[in-house]
């Protein structure tokens, strides 16, 4: 049972037995609200989670007497801004420290009753942040009380953008009963392996340190009570951080430059370690980390989920690897995939279609119309006239991989490597690693970018491979991988590949790029350090790209051993990764040969029956 009590009333813990739910403990404000949009009324809740932690709540309602369906995002952001589905932003938004002005007239317009949670440690939520540790359970909480509600009907869909679209995908992948679809955008579905740590075993520096100093300071008092700092202490840690976190953004774009940027040993950074425990934890335990585990939903995400992303989206891979595992297992998932970064989903031109609410009014109204324009997997096509694809899978079907060689003299096309191609070989540098230019990223400039101020002449560790002119047109819709025989003087190194489109007039855009940890290469978490000299594959997976290169353009890939700050620097010792304050040159060689070859793998596009034109 549930217990509603007035805001005047003492506040009362009440314990629940069935299904761990919250209890409803205060309404602290009641608010009726008229728009130009219909009006809604708005309460602020306070609510216990099973373990006793108090998280702030609101709930808006549209007019008349429901029961309503009910959509839920829970959030480290505060109140509702920005846009979300490329709809614009609505009026009466409000501050977070005014919640009960904040409404979203869009949701309560469209005849949903809209529920905004605070989570733990955040604007006025009692518990520490823990960057995601508790919101799979804590979401479960919040659906189990919203089903008691005489005001929905049961029928309930998530939805988020960026970190509270990580809610959103945690609480799918709870799978409670009462859940019946999700939505979110640029966002990760398997957040410590695909996007934290990428693929290759490094660390996303550039996304991760930045944003979990934000965390820190912007936590709520809760938090540093928590961790048991009051008053002055607290006020100073908090004060601290805000004073890192300004170092930090303060020649974000030259942090070769920047203490903060290049500081070791990382598991001791001053900037996210003293007041964030999860920063901790996150370089302690690694890939077999229970957190870890539980921030990967797509092996356990079977609601119909709707996933929106940008090409250049730090969460890109991890969106569409979501998608294709857990459409793979249910059939009900889609995806659509945008031109653009991370924060460029927030303008509202940036979307030809607006899914979300058709999404959610199929699934929760029952309206079997309401996806009819929306194809299965939609895309926008980089290097054409902002063209529009639809097709049934990801990749599409008619995609098959073709293999294109690195030869020793920096050449690369279709041919088989000869016997006796020559090794290319470069000296990597961390304390004077590569500059990210562009890419997949968040804090830093991300998207396509010219990348020539980052090759030879002005840098002698990056190894260039070009292809003559092309004849045709050559398109490409899927993941692009490079296969390298590699070796080093050093117990461990990196290895970074660039997929660019090079143009006529010279420009390098870049399209893709990854990185492997050699310690890693036989994959995470198993490691395995080099022994001098010794010849082994390394595979670096670059993430997906639908792409056309036009004819007289050709195909080039970059290869060197560091991309920074996008990826933290390998200090190349061979000790416990984040623990080195020192650093050593790694000599590193690439192979051609026919017996140990190098490969550039391109998903090409080979019959087109199975990808529709879209008219967007």
């Amino acid at each position: 049972m549930y217990v509603n009590v007035e805001s005047n009333l003492a506040t009362v813990r009440t314990s629940l037995q069935s299904f761990a739910a919250l209890c409803l403990i205060a309404v602290a404000t009641s608010t009726s609200l008229s728009t130009s949009a219909a009006p809604f009324t708005v309460a602020e809740h306070q609510l216990f989670t099973s373990d006793g932690t108090q998280l702030r709540t609101f709930v808006y309602l549209p007019e008349g007497t429901g029961p309503f369906p009910t959509l839920v995002y829970r959030t480290p952001y505060g109140a509702p801004f920005g846009t979300l589905g490329g709809y614009p932003e609505q009026e009466n938004r409000g501050s977070v420290d005014e919640p009960t002005h904040v409404g979203w007239p869009l949701i309560t317009d469209a005849g949903y009753a809209l529920v905004v949670q605070y989570t733990r440690g955040r604007f006025g939520s009692e518990g520490t942040d823990q960057l995601f540790w508790t919101d799979r359970e804590d979401g479960v909480d919040l659906a189990n009380w919203i089903r008691e509600q005489e005001w929905s009907t049961g029928r309930l869909g998530s939805l988020g953008d960026s970190a509270y679209g990580i809610t959103s995908l945690l609480l799918a992948s709870a799978q409670p009963a009462q859940l019946t679809a999700a939505y979110a955008q640029v966002a990760s579905g398997n957040l410590f392996n695909g996007a934290i740590l990428g693929p290759g075993g490094a660390l996303k520096l550039e996304s991760i340190l930045p944003w979990v100093n934000r965390q820190a300071s912007s936590a709520g008092t809760a938090h540093f009570l928590s961790l048991g700092l009051q008053g002055d202490e607290a006020v100073m840690a908090k004060e601290e951080a805000l004073e890192y976190g300004a170092l930090i953004n303060a020649n974000i774009d030259r942090p070769h430059e920047n203490e903060m940027w290049l500081r070791l040993p990382l598991i001791d950074h001053p900037a996210t370690a003293p007041v964030m425990p999860a920063w901790t934890m996150l370089l302690s335990e690694g890939y077999e980390s229970d957190w870890a585990r539980k921030l990967h939903t797509a092996e356990s995400i079977d609601v119909p989920t709707l996933q929106v992303s940008m090409w250049h989206d730090v969460f890109n891979t991890s969106a569409i690897e979501t998608f294709m595992r857990a459409d793979h297992r249910t059939g009900t998932q889609r995806l659509m995939i945008m031109h653009g970064t991370h924060y460029s989903i927030d303008g509202p031109d940036a979307w030809p279609v607006r899914p979300m609410l058709p999404w959610f009014d199929y699934w929760l109204k029952g309206d079997e119309d309401a996806l009819d324009p929306f194809p299965k997997v939609s895309f926008a096509l980089g290097g054409g006239d902002d063209e529009w694809y639809a097709s049934e899978t990801w990749p599409p079907l008619g995609v098959s991989s073709r293999a294109y060689t690195l030869h020793g003299d920096g050449s690369l096309d279709e041919l088989a490597p000869g016997s006796d191609e020559s090794s290319r070989g470069y000296t990597y540098d961390p304390e004077n690693p590569v500059p990210t230019v562009g890419g997949r990223n968040l804090r830093i400039a991300a998207g396509p970018r010219d990348q020539r101020s980052v090759e030879p002449p002005h840098r002698d560790d990056v190894l260039l491979y070009r292809s003559t002119p092309l004849a045709e047109d050559l398109t490409i819709m899927g993941p692009v991988s490079v296969t390298l025989n590699v070796a080093s003087n050093r117990p461990d190194t990196d290895f970074t590949a660039k997929l660019i489109d090079l143009h006529e007039d010279g420009t390098a855009m870049l399209l893709v790029d990854g990185i492997i940890r050699a310690r890693y290469r036989d994959g995470a978490p198993e490691e395995k350090l080099l022994t001098a000299g010794e010849v082994v594959e390394v595979t670096i997976n670059l993430g997906h790209i639908a792409h056309r290169f036009s004819a007289g353009h050709r195909i080039q890939v970059d290869i060197s051993s560091s991309n920074f700050p996008q990826w933290d620097r390998n200090p190349n010792t061979g000790g416990v990764l984040y623990r080195d304050n020192t650093t050593v040159r790694a000599d590193n060689t690439i192979y051609h040969s026919a017996e140990h070859p190098a490969t550039l793998h391109l998903p090409v596009l080979e019959e087109s029956t199975h990808v529709t034109q879209l008219d967007w």
